[in-house]
């Protein structure tokens, strides 16, 4: 007897008839011509109308197809669910699924979802029709498909595996939660498994990806958006804006409804263009696959097309003439009518007046402008809402009643199941609301950096991203880890979910294999001092600048020779010959104005006057570093501390009043002292709101509860839960600037009893990176301390206990290249401060070297002890740290 690999398809990722939104509208193109007219035969399965209520017999017929090309016997069943969307005959002959299907021998089924395309349970499409149109019933329909197929072709004993993708995905999932005893496995793509009326975090992950190809991208959006929400209100402009957009008749805002469709409809070009990034759907017959984010950001970055509001006017143009759209209706009142049409052949009957149905009875997931950091104006969640009151009779109350329902039915985030691949692509807006990190062993994600939705589904090509292939390929042995088992012994759940975590770490392994930038060299070098210094202050704050402790050491080491030069390139991995080069660009990136969030680094040599430094040491200081000269009198100590305190308070706003004491200076010895001072004042992206912050209780490292002034706000950061090589866990959460290139991450135990001192050792400029891979957007109500740190760390131990010690010894320090007179470091410390608010954060550290001529010796509720450190995401580079026990 045959054995069946069952696909089911979803139609997010398929052509979908008309111009509805929700899962973003899919354009068709000319009809698919089958190439071989077996695969793209209709046949037709009985299914009851409703499968919860026995006393009801009506039936009706439900639209498949079977693809048995790469049939053979033993073989798997691979189950593809159609959605929200007519089915595409497309698909039996093209797609990541069939390449599985002739490796392994399976049997491909194709199931149409009810109410859509073909698959017609009801007369029309009116509300009470509409009522047998639900999730539950469409799991119920694969139930009784998979059980009435496998009994006819003998397929009851073989391995049936689920794939789906976006709301299929969903379904995929559910379906395998939901019927355990049917589907041994389910692969669910792009999988929005949580249900939320409002969804703000769709525009917030299109803002991201824009600017992932240019960072102005969204916000000259934002003003061509924010422009044009102006205009809207003086009716004199109507005309204009009715030329500029090739409007089908002239714009009439008469009601907030007509005004938030018009503004949705253009934000959803690049909401379109975003959500389907460079995929590969042309096989199915779909128009604009040659429109990206990079063509669409560079029309907006195009000056001569005229100011923002032209630019977006100009792709609202562009997006017409590659669909072949004469002009634009944005008349609300003519959405209205046909999405209230209930015939069959009504203008939203290929799908928009069904999905929009099951939004507003089951998901929600109204893509609003509601949060302050995205780049659209004008469409709120009321008017998403609105429309369930027009088109359906559906209350907001009822709404979020539904929405509450579904998440309780199916478990959201919290799915309690087993082998379930999730994978996601990191562009794909839709990946807010799916699983992006291991919920546990048995429920594997795979999260593919720079891929859109649904993009492990489509055919692979040449052009495809290396995570991407990896991707497809790890699934696939997830796959023949299922057919191997067919007829054998029963495959663990362990086996299974192997490939899947090795899956995960594969599609990841080319980004974290990379060679580290010089910003994380030297960061690594830092952090290794924090760790030091930490494991003797356990118990107190402690505050450091890691890129300022390798500032210093990089500005001293074209002054060093022999073994002293060769323990600081080794401690800052740099290479041998020319880091300087790297160490120029890696400052001016770091102080470029295009962060928008203040990072200010100064460096400075303050030198005895008559000492004389070789000219190659100052210039490559000043080449590389823009380090400044002074020659200052030591025998006078009191003045000189006050000169260089002077120049260190003004570099730091005045948050490093005094570094260096006049007793540090050895009035007949001291020749250089070299100083590194970085401030930097960040904004919140997401700002605390000050009314918000209450007293409440926070432990300290030492088990003492103090009263703290704790910070609150219920927003969408990006999270991620991780482990140390012993398996303790720990979260981490980024609140970014408002710049966007920097951030800070909190990391803070998992487990109340875990110490933060067990975690500290894991940590790396590697494990920081890992992090960004696993990070997941989450809305979360966040409470974190407002709180000032200030230490000061005598960098000597903690460099000595690295491997740097000859710079510190008068009988080995080797610094030829810096002058002709033997010189070594008798005192190196920092002094670092930082203050996080609820505007944002400022932090100032400043590192200092004094050189002596040879003589002698010289909802995360953030309420225990946490780590923090401030990251400049582009380089990598750690700029401070801090372990803070009590704020």
């Amino acid at each position: 007897m045959s054995s069946v690999a069952l696909c089911v398809l979803v139609s997010l990722c398929v052509v979908a008839e008309g111009g509805f939104k929700g899962f973003r509208r899919s354009n068709a193109g000319q009809e698919y011509t089958c190439r071989q007219g077996g695969v793209c035969e209709e046949l037709w399965f009985t299914q009851q109308l409703d499968h919860f209520n026995g006393a009801d017999s009506r039936e009706w017929k439900q639209r498949y197809f079977v693809n048995e090309a790469f049939y053979k016997p033993e073989g798997p069943v691979f189950l593809m669910i159609g959605g929200e969307g007519p089915a595409n005959p497309a698909w039996m002959q093209n797609g990541t699924w069939l390449t599985y299907a002739e490796k392994l021998g399976a049997l491909c089924l194709m199931l149409e979802h009810r109410f859509y395309g073909k698959s017609r349970p009801t007369s029309d499409l009116s509300t009470e029709n509409l009522r047998f149109l639900s999730s539950r019933q469409a799991l119920a329909d694969l139930a009784h498909f998979r059980t009435v197929m496998a009994e006819a072709r003998g397929l009851a004993n073989r391995k049936w595996v689920a794939f789906g993708g976006s709301y299929p995905g969903s379904l995929a999932a559910w379906f395998r939660l939901k019927y355990p005893h049917l589907v041994h496995a389910s692969v669910a793509t792009s999988a929005p498994v949580h249900a939320t009326v409002n969804f703000p975090e769709y525009l917030e992950v299109v803002w991201r990806s824009l600017a992932s190809e240019n960072a102005d991208c969204p916000r000259i959006v934002e003003e061509a958006s924010s422009t044009l929400v102006k205009l809207l209100k003086d009716p004199t402009t109507y005309d204009n804006i009715t030329k500029d957009f090739n409007l089908c008749s002239k714009l009439q805002i008469q009601t907030e409804m007509d005004s938030a469709y018009f503004l949705e409809t253009l934000a959803g070009n690049f909401m379109d263009v975003v959500q389907y990034n460079e995929d590969n759907r042309g096989f199915e017959g779909v128009m604009g696959t040659n429109i990206t984010i990079k063509l669409l950001c560079g029309v907006m970055a195009d000056s001569s097309l005229g100011e923002p509001y032209e630019r977006y006017a100009a792709v609202a143009r562009l997006m017409m003439e590659t669909f072949s759209v004469k002009c634009l209706d944005v008349g609300f009142n003519n959405y209205l009518k046909e999405m209230t049409n209930a015939s069959w052949d009504g203008p939203a009957a290929g799908g928009g007046r069904q999905w929009v149905y099951q939004t507003c009875t089951e998901f929600g997931f109204y893509q609003s402008t509601d949060s302050p950091n995205q780049p659209f104006s004008g469409f709120p969640l009321k008017y998403h809402v609105q429309q369930c009151a027009d088109f359906f009779n559906v209350s907001a109350d009822q709404l979020a009643e539904a929405v509450a329902q579904t998440n309780e039915y199916y478990g959201g985030y919290d799915i309690r199941s087993s082998r379930i691949v999730l994978p996601n692509g990191s562009i794909d807006p839709w990946h807010a609301l799916g699983i992006t990190q291991d919920i546990t062993p048995d429920l594997p994600a795979v999260f593919i950096k720079g891929t859109a939705h649904c993009a492990n589904m489509y055919p692979a090509r040449s052009e495809d991203l290396p995570q991407l292939s990896l991707a497809r390929d790890h699934v696939f042995l997830l796959l023949q880890k299922c057919h191997l088992v067919i007829g054998a012994a029963e495959l663990t759940m362990k086996h299974l979910c192997l490939f899947a975590l090795l899956a995960t770490f594969v599609v990841h392994k080319g980004v974290l294999s990379q060679a580290p930038t010089y910003g994380e060299r030297g960061s690594d070098l830092g952090i290794q001092v924090f760790q030091q210094v930490v494991r003797s202050k356990p118990l107190e704050n402690v505050v450091l600048s890691p890129h300022g402790v390798a500032s210093i050491l990089g500005m001293l080491l074209p002054g060093a020779h022999g073994e002293t030069k060769k323990q600081v390139l080794n401690g800052l991995r740099y290479k041998k010959n020319g880091p300087y080069r790297m160490l120029k660009k890696l400052h001016k990136a770091l102080i470029a104005k295009s962060n928008q969030d203040i990072v200010l680094i100064a460096n400075a040599l303050f030198s005895q006057r008559g000492f004389r430094m070789e000219d190659a040491f100052l210039s490559s200081n000043k080449a590389n570093f823009q380090c400044e000269s002074r020659g200052l009198d030591f025998s006078n100590p009191n003045l000189a501390s006050e000169q260089i305190n002077a120049w260190v308070s003004n570099k730091t706003k005045g948050h490093i009043p005094s570094l260096i004491k006049a007793d540090m200076l050895d009035p007949a010895l001291t020749r250089l002292v070299a100083v590194n001072a970085i401030y930097f004042k960040g904004l919140w992206k997401s700002r605390f709101q000050p009314e918000s912050t209450k007293m409440r209780p926070f432990t300290g490292g030492d088990g003492t509860v103090y009263k703290v002034p704790m910070m609150s706000q219920l927003s969408v950061f990006d999270m991620a839960m991780a482990s140390t090589p012993q398996g303790l866990k720990y979260k981490v959460i980024d609140l970014p600037y408002h710049g966007n290139t920097m951030s800070m991450m909190i990391v803070i135990p998992y487990e109340e009893e875990t110490p933060l001192s067990r975690v500290l050792p894991h940590i790396s400029t590697a494990t920081v990176k890992s992090w960004t891979k696993l990070m997941h957007m989450r809305k979360v109500r966040l409470f974190i301390p407002r709180f000032t740190a200030d230490a000061e760390v005598d960098l000597e131990a903690p460099l000595a206990a690295l491997g740097i010690t000859d710079l510190f010894r008068q009988d080995k320090a080797d610094f030829r290249h810096l002058s002709a007179e033997p010189v070594y470091i008798s005192k190196a410390l920092q002094k670092a401060k930082v203050i996080v608010n609820e505007d944002g954060t400022k932090a100032a550290a400043a590192t200092s070297a004094i050189l002596l001529a040879r003589s002698s010796p010289p909802w995360v509720t953030v309420d225990r002890p946490f780590l923090f450190l401030i990251r400049h995401n582009p380089t990598g580079t750690i700029l401070f740290m801090g372990q803070i026990n009590k704020p």
